[in-house]
């Protein structure tokens, strides 16, 4: 081979790495970085997303997305309200109140259309409706949307709330175990799971029982994302149902991921949080129209609902609330 033909395959190859080392520098600078705000501190309810993290299925969406833990969905709405955070996990009536706020907020997929909120009680104080409540201390969650939810279901059954010793508290089971309130708020699938596995009896009122019919956990982000960045919408949305999916068929491997990222959480308690939080994931309308599902019946619903006991003094259309192209998108193509 001549030396003009040394250098010429000398210069091609130097182009073709060049080429290579563009394509994969493009190809990393592609990944966006994603911010995903729980409504509360991890647990099995969040497991999912763990296990997609570590299943690979937001890194295959070209997404790096990076958990944060939460204060209740009143914090949630307002940080991904003003963009702090990407997406987040809220429930439906803190975003109806949101949205009639003006806060520009958009659900893109539900995953629990039932009230799991529930006031819990040892079962020893005899609490089993919300007229026991008068006289005793409740334990109440302030930014949480169980509070909003406890108010409304005292207006739906003629419970006088001036007769009730509230109490503020962060939402652990010390606060009723040591005695210092009769009763607390928090969802049924949290805190009297946890009692329940220290060999406590728990009696619950759960607040859907009583009027409180809304959609509840559900995934949003802001409207500009909706209009000016549908596809990274889409490729989160087609990650996280991903993962719930997923995780459906691998409880197992959920907890894996789950504990892996959160060490301080207790195996057993979470395993049972896990169980009854899959029931209320996996519905029977999810089978047919699809998980995720969103309904403009459910967010008509919800604003009733919060209308009624007048936790908002006005509606506005429905169809404002959401944004039903994504979760339908992942749901035909999978």
């Amino acid at each position: 081979m001549t030396r003009y033909k040394i250098i010429l395959c000398l210069l091609f190859l130097m182009v073709l790495a060049s080429l290579i080392g563009f394509s994969c520098s493009k190809k990393e600078a592609s990944t966006d970085k994603v911010t995903l705000r729980l409504n509360w501190t991890p647990s099995a309810e969040h497991a999912f997303i763990y296990l997609g993290i570590d299943k690979g299925f937001y890194k295959e969406n070209n997404i790096s997305l990076e958990v944060l833990p939460g204060e209740g969905s009143t914090v949630v709405a307002q940080l991904v309200g003003n963009k702090s955070n990407d997406f987040g996990l809220i429930s439906g009536d803190i975003l109806v109140m949101s949205k009639i706020k003006r806060v520009p907020l958009k659900a893109i997929a539900t995953l629990y259309h039932e009230s799991p909120a529930t006031i819990y009680s040892l079962k020893d104080k005899n609490i089993t409706r919300p007229q026991d409540l008068a006289g005793k201390k409740v334990g109440v969650l302030i930014k949480s949307t169980t509070f909003q939810q406890y108010q409304g279901m005292l207006k739906n059954t003629g419970v006088d709330r001036s007769k009730i010793i509230e109490v503020p508290v962060t939402g652990h089971v010390q606060e009723l175990l040591s005695g210092n309130i009769d009763a607390a708020m928090h969802y049924t699938n949290y805190l009297p799971i946890q009692i329940r596995s220290l060999g406590y009896e728990v009696n619950e009122i759960l607040m859907k029982d009583y009027g409180i019919r809304i959609y509840s956990q559900s995934i949003i982000t802001h409207e500009d994302y909706v209009l000016k960045k549908p596809d990274l919408v889409q490729r989160f949305i087609n990650a996280t149902l991903k993962s719930l999916e997923y995780s459906k068929g691998h409880p197992e491997e959920a907890l894996d991921s789950l504990l892996r990222h959160n060490p301080e959480l207790v195996r057993k308690v979470q395993d049972l949080m896990l169980k009854r939080t899959n029931e209320m994931f996996f519905d029977t309308k999810s089978e047919t129209l699809g998980i995720g599902y969103m309904e403009e019946e459910g967010w008509e619903q919800t604003q009733d609902t919060l209308l009624t006991v007048g936790l908002i003094e006005r509606k506005i259309g429905a169809t404002t609330f959401y944004s039903d192209v994504f979760w339908k998108n992942y749901n035909q193509k999978r």
